[in-house]
Order: structure tokens, then C-alpha cells, then sequence
């Protein structure tokens, strides 16, 4: 039997920068006691699900904590803790201009299929990077309960999260899509939301999801071939169907750099994997709608008892939260968290480099 989880005197805030890194405190308090080891609620405040599956992860580092912190990314540490039956029941509350999976509650199962961690989930969200798998092709399987939408949206719900780890990313209140500038000179956002389209047969979820998998298997191949050689000249798949439309892209790059070697390819695949049937969300919030936020935030958390631990992550060093704004959010953010909890909030730690 599971020992009964320990109390926190006061509530501790943890303050990052990448927003994985607040992984390393909720394991932390998993060994610690102060979280159960399975079945806890996250309470995900942010512009983007950060939902998507590390498929190049292989399911067996999930349960090694060593090896699995440093493989994961912004976008992906979510589902490894779900895998490992730490989260079973998430809240991704969003703003109205962050559209990525649709409001509402959406049940599914994540498991293991073929060594890698996959999702039975229908939601194109999951489609789109090829993380689908029939529920009868799933080992180890967990069930997970999503929960979608705006504060208004999750109040008029009839779930309430309960001894939940409060996160919250301060892309939340303000955004920026770092891609959209990017080689704007050449077009390049655009020109890639074509050659990373896809066509979605729902009818055939398997067919399309290999069909997918092949698609960015080939574009990582291609891009990460122009990372380290700086030309296509070698590469050896030039009869794909997407080797021309790269090609020329990554001509028109390199004439219009000054200096190849300022060129990221590695940064413009991401940029690539971000286009599917919604882009990234883009939205610099104003002053007032800065307040607005900041008070539908704490109307929700007066509504619910206090969470477990706080995270924090600024999002600011790649550009998602804008650096001339970060500093005044985490400042009325604090402020905001002091209001409602008083005495039950510890000092914020913080784990980032200050300028």
C-alpha cells in the first residue's frame, strides 16, 4: 500500500525557464512524498497543450529518470509522466486565441506500441505528428482524462481538479509565434506550410498516420542533411516528391543569408512541424487584457483549494513570451498567487539565469 503523501508547510513555487525543467520538481516531490506517485491532476495554464509524444523516445527510459529529463523538450513533457501513471487528469486551460485542440472533455489512452509511446487518440493534435495507435495495438496501457478550454469554459464544467500541481507558463498571458519572422525574406512560413501538409483520411486513421511518419521521417532526414553539410548535393533521396520543393527553399535561403553558417536548419524543421491545421498561436496581449488575465486566473483559483506545488516557466529565451513584457507578468503573477494564498505561499525559487 502506497504511503500517504507528506504536506508542504507552504506552498513551494518553482520558477524556470524552458518549461520542461519543471519536471525535475515534480519528480522531486513524487520521491519526496509530497506528490502520490500515481494518478495526480496538472492544472496546465499556457498558450500551447505542450502534449505531443516523444517519439524518438523509447518507452523503456520513461522509468529512468537519468536518462529521461534530459531527452525531452518544451513541447513534449507531458505524456512520459502520463506513460508512467504520475498524471492521469489534465486541465489545459488556454486563451481564446489558442485553438490547437478543441475545448471539452476528451478521454483516451496512452500505451506502448513498438517500443515508443503512442496515444489511441482521434484528435488531429495527435495525428498530425504520427502519434496514433489503435487502442488494441497498446501495452501498458493508462487512461488519461483531458480537460480543454478557456477558465469560463472549465468554472461551467462539472469536474474540479483536486491535489493538482498548479502550472503555469507566462506564454499564457501573452505569445508570440517565433516562427512567423523566420527568412520572411523568402516567404518561408508560408512555403512551408505547403511542403509539410498532409491529407487526413479519417476513415483510415493507420494508413495516415504511417503516411505521416514516412512524410517527417524524410523531412527530418532532409534538413538535418542540410544541417550538417550546408548543400543538398550528396543527399540521397533526390527522386522524393518533397526533394525539389526543399531544394529550392534551401537555394533561395542560402542566396538571400549572408553566411550559410547563420542559417539553422534544425530551427526551420521545428518551425515545419509546427504547421498542420492550426498554426501557433500568436497573440501579444495589451495591458488590459494583461489585468484580465491575471484576474480570471485568480477567479479560478479561488474557486478550488490550493495546489500542491507551484511551477512557473518564463518561455521567454526562445521568443513564445515576449521579452519585453516577462518580467512584469512573473511580477503580477507573484503578486496575484501572494493575494490569494498569503501565508501558505513559500518564496519562489528561482531556476534561471537573471540578467
Amino acid at each position: 500500500m502506497e504511503k500517504k503523501p507528506r504536506r508542504f508547510t507552504k506552498i513551494p513555487v518553482f520558477i524556470v525557464e524552458e518549461h520542461n525543467d519543471v519536471l525535475h520538481f515534480v519528480y522531486r516531490c513524487l520521491g519526496s512524498r509530497h506528490l502520490p506517485f500515481e494518478g495526480n491532476t496538472l492544472v496546465h495554464f499556457d498558450a500551447h497543450p505542450d502534449l505531443t509524444v516523444p517519439m524518438k523516445l523509447p518507452s523503456t527510459a520513461i522509468c529512468d529518470k537519468e536518462k529521461l529529463l534530459p531527452s525531452l523538450s518544451i513541447e513534449n513533457w507531458i505524456m512520459p509522466t502520463c506513460f508512467a501513471g504520475h498524471v492521469s487528469r489534465i486541465f489545459w486551460i488556454r486563451q481564446d486565441w489558442a485553438q490547437q485542440i478543441p475545448p471539452g472533455r476528451h478521454d483516451f489512452t496512452v500505451g506502448e506500441h513498438n517500443g515508443h509511446i503512442h496515444v489511441d487518440s482521434e484528435l488531429e493534435y495527435f495525428i498530425s505528428e504520427g502519434s496514433f495507435a489503435p487502442i488494441e495495438c497498446l501495452k501498458s496501457q493508462k487512461s488519461i482524462e483531458l480537460h480543454v478550454g478557456t477558465v469560463e469554459e472549465i468554472l461551467c464544467g462539472d469536474v474540479r481538479p483536486e491535489n493538482f500541481i498548479l502550472d503555469i507558463d507566462l506564454d499564457y498571458f501573452s505569445t508570440h509565434n517565433p516562427f512567423l519572422n523566420l527568412h520572411s525574406e523568402v516567404n518561408l512560413y508560408e512555403r512551408l506550410r505547403e511542403i509539410y501538409s498532409y491529407t487526413l483520411d479519417k476513415t483510415d486513421l493507420v494508413t495516415t498516420v504511417d503516411r505521416r511518419v514516412a512524410q517527417l521521417d524524410f523531412l527530418e532526414g532532409i534538413f538535418m542533411h542540410l544541417q550538417q553539410s550546408g548543400n543538398l548535393e550528396d543527399f540521397p533521396a533526390k527522386d522524393h516528391p518533397l526533394f525539389e520543393p526543399v531544394k529550392r527553399l534551401s537555394d533561395d535561403i542560402s542566396e538571400k543569408c549572408t553566411s550559410s553558417a547563420t542559417i539553422d536548419w534544425e530551427i526551420i524543421h521545428s518551425a515545419g512541424c509546427t504547421l498542420d491545421t492550426t498554426q501557433l498561436p500568436h497573440h501579444e496581449a495589451t495591458d488590459a487584457e494583461l489585468r484580465d488575465s491575471l484576474a480570471t486566473l485568480k477567479s479560478f483559483l479561488m474557486c478550488h483549494p490550493p495546489p500542491t506545488i507551484i511551477t512557473i516557466s518564463r518561455s521567454t529565451d526562445d521568443d513564445y513570451c515576449p521579452a519585453h513584457q516577462v518580467e512584469d507578468i512573473q511580477t503580477a503573477l507573484l503578486d496575484t498567487l501572494r493575494d490569494i494564498y498569503s501565508e501558505s505561499l513559500a518564496e519562489p525559487q528561482l531556476f534561471y539565469k537573471e540578467d
